[in-house]
This record gives C-alpha cells, sequence and structure tokens, in this order.
C-alpha cells in the first residue's frame, strides 16, 4: 500500500511520516525533489537524524516533509514512479549501510533506476574528429535498447579497441527514437567535446568501477548499465577535464545575472564577518548532525586538505566539506582546491546548512553526484603576465 506525505499550507505532514518510519524500520520510500527526481532511502535513513523515537514537528528542526514522500514496498515504489515518468537515484549512504537490500541494489543496474550508462563506440566504424562535439545532437544503434532507461540519462561514451577509454560523455533525449537498417536508433545530445579520459586500466584498478559490465569479457553490445555509486565515481574521473563535469556553466555572466546570483545564493557572498558567523554556525551544526548518527568527528579545516571534518564510524570514513548558507538556498563558493578534492576523492562529500544561523537544515551530497547536482559558474580568474 502506498503512502504520501507533503506539507500543505496549513498543516505539517511531519509526525505523520516519523510514525511511519518508526513503524517500518526496514520500509522504503522516495523523496521528490523535483516532479521528475526522486531518491530512494531505507527508513533508517542517516540524514533523517536518529532513532526511534524521531525528532518530531514541535522540536522546532524543520519538516522533512516539505519535499513529498511516497512510502511503499520497492515493487510498489518502482511501478509509481515509472506511471508517472520520475527518474530515481539511490540514497548512497543507504545503499552504503544495507538499508536498500540486495533486491533494490540489483534494480540499480538491471531496472528502473538505473540513469547511468555506457556506450560503446568502435573506432573501425566512427570518425572522432566528428564527435563528440558539445551541444550537439547525435544518432546511436543498437540491437537491444534498455527498456528502463530514461530521457535525461547521463550517458559515458567508450571507444573500443585500440582506443580502450572514455571519450566523452552525453545524455539520453530520445531513448526509442526508431528502428531501421535491422537495428534499433536512440537520440542523444554531447555534453563534451572529445577527451582523452580514463583507460582500461584505469578503471580496472579502481575498487567502484572494476566490476562494471562493459569491462567483462563475453558478447559485444552498445549499452551498458552502471550503477549509481558507479556512476557517481565516473563524474568524478571526469571532473579534472578542463571543459568541466557535467553541468559546467562556461558562459560569462552578466553584471545583473552575478547580483541575483549573490541575492539567491548564500555561502561567501555577505561580509567578512557575517561568513565567519555562518561558517562556524554551519561547522557546529554539521558537527552535531554526523555525532548524533554515531560518527566520531574530527576538525582538520586548519589543515588546508579540501575538506572540513574527518568522520569515522568503525571501517568507514567519510571526508565532509562543509558549507553553510544564511537563507534558504542551494549555492555556495567552491575553492580550486576544494573544486579538485570533490573530483578526486571517493570518500567525499558535501554538507551544505541551510538557515545556519536560524534554524540549520542539512543536505547532503554524496561524492561525484556533486557535478549532475550543481552548476558551476566561474566568479573569478587569476590573471598573470605572458611570457615572451
Amino acid at each position: 500500500m502506498i503512502k504520501e506525505f507533503f506539507d500543505i499550507e496549513h498543516g505539517s505532514a511531519h509526525d505523520e511520516f516519523q510514525s511511519w518510519r518508526a513503524k517500518h524500520q526496514r520500509g522504503l520510500f522516495l523523496t521528490l525533489n523535483t516532479q521528475t527526481r526522486a531518491y530512494l532511502h531505507g527508513a533508517r535513513c542517516m540524514h533523517l537524524g536518529s532513532g526511534p523515537p524521531y525528532f518530531s514537528a514541535k522540536d522546532g528542526l524543520g519538516s522533512l516533509t516539505s519535499k513529498k514522500k511516497v512510502c511503499a514496498p520497492q515493487p510498489e515504489l518502482v511501478a509509481w514512479a515509472k506511471k508517472r515518468g520520475v527518474t530515481v537515484k539511490l540514497c548512497e549512504h543507504c545503499q552504503r549501510d544495507g538499508l536498500l537490500g540486495n533486491n533494490d541494489t540489483e534494480s540499480v543496474a538491471t531496472g528502473h533506476f538505473s540513469n547511468y550508462w555506457i556506450i560503446k563506440a568502435r573506432p573501425e566504424r566512427n570518425d572522432f574528429t566528428r564527435f563528440p562535439l558539445r551541444g550537439k545532437l547525435g544518432r546511436w544503434y543498437t540491437a537491444r535498447p534498455p527498456k528502463t532507461w530514461l530521457a535525461g540519462d547521463t550517458l559515458f561514451i567508450w571507444a573500443g579497441s585500440p582506443k580502450l577509454r572514455v571519450i566523452g560523455w552525453a545524455h539520453l533525449v530520445k531513448p526509442e527514437a526508431g528502428f531501421e537498417d535491422n537495428a534499433y536508433y536512440f537520440g542523444i545530445e554531447y555534453d563534451s567535446n572529445l577527451i582523452e579520459g580514463p583507460t582500461i586500466n584505469d578503471l580496472r584498478r579502481d575498487p567502484l568501477l572494476r566490476t562494471a559490465s562493459f569491462l567483462k569479457s563475453g558478447p559485444s553490445g552498445t549499452v551498458f548499465p552502471l550503477t549509481a555509486g558507479q556512476g557517481a565515481r565516473m563524474l568524478q574521473l571526469l571532473a579534472p577535464f578542463g571543459q568541466g563535469p557535467p553541468g559546467f556553466l562556461s558562459i560569462p555572466l552578466k553584471k545583473a545575472e552575478q547580483s541575483e546570483i549573490r541575492r539567491r545564493i548564500g555561502a561567501g557572498f555577505g561580509t567578512a564577518e557575517d561568513n565567519r558567523q555562518i561558517e562556524r554556525a554551519a561547522l557546529s551544526a554539521a558537527t552535531k548532525h554526523y555525532k548524533r548518527e554515531g560518527w566520531q568527528v574530527q576538525s582538520v579545516e586548519a589543515d588546508k586538505c579540501g575538506f572540513d571534518l574527518l568522520c569515522r564510524k568503525g571501517r568507514q570514513e567519510c571526508h565532509i566539506e562543509v558549507k553553510g548558507i544564511s537563507g534558504g538556498g542551494f549555492g555556495f563558493i567552491l575553492t580550486y582546491g576544494e573544486y579538485q578534492r570533490a573530483a578526486s576523492d571517493n570518500k567525499y562529500e558535501l554538507c551544505v546548512v541551510q538557515y545556519a544561523l536560524s534554524n540549520p537544515t542539512i543536505q547532503t551530497v554524496v561524492g561525484g553526484r556533486i557535478f549532475q547536482t550543481f552548476q558551476f559558474v566561474p566568479l573569478a580568474f587569476k590573471a598573470e603576465a605572458r611570457r615572451g
């Protein structure tokens, strides 16, 4: 049976949702970030605070149902999402902590929850001087298109022998565009130009990607699934390439647009003293949050290592970068060192603290998902004298 919890103008569903969690400790639910994008969580997800008992509306910590929660057994959630065209990603913390179960993890690789794919190109059949070309549309052919992929899914382009490396990325535009010459074709839009990306040896050494199906010997094919963790890791590996990862904005902003950004998003745009107060409050809130979740927390911000908090729980370790915002926006300044850390550290996690000075509300983004969640806007450049 499906249950939905969502705040309305004159009432909160927070306590009802918390009651459902307490009664369904092995349950699953979706959090709707938009009408077409959602995350799958376990009822005991660390993002929502420790318990039971769980915090209530009268505790003043905010409402968990400001974003719609859809609760049901996994098959019903799949059917619900598919009927409404909702793309679902897995919460990596719940996956890591074993809250989703083997069936739900398997559905990432074979079913509706997958949104990362490898598409293979053969050098002898393709002219790599013509693609990938950022912003251009392309038509690709396959004998067996996946039944579960959706428009907007991320596609990593793999060049076959002798290159055997990632040469770019794209996103799916038309999953089932047509059929001709005894093959199905699908439409994509390239999100990068040609790159000399990670090689087969690089990926086989990576603890997350070495088990990916496209790296294994066996029947040839065009389209191969990646798990949520593998897709996020691939985004990290591609971030250092000069064009920026998916979501990078290279178009200069007008002054009015920059002013609007400063008005709408918080971290780093106030006075120096305001920023220090927000930063201290955010670090305090983040530290309390992770300690409540059973982590041992050590501040390492003075070490200038690209993150603020070193968190350990048993054999698990997370590197937490904390960003505080005075209001309810979801934007901040990321230094070059922090950006590089996010791109290379598979233990990296971003913790954004909204309303840091009044009612701290925590949002977390794991690893490579930062490059899908955010657009990166260049606000400053370093100028150096030319040589010669």
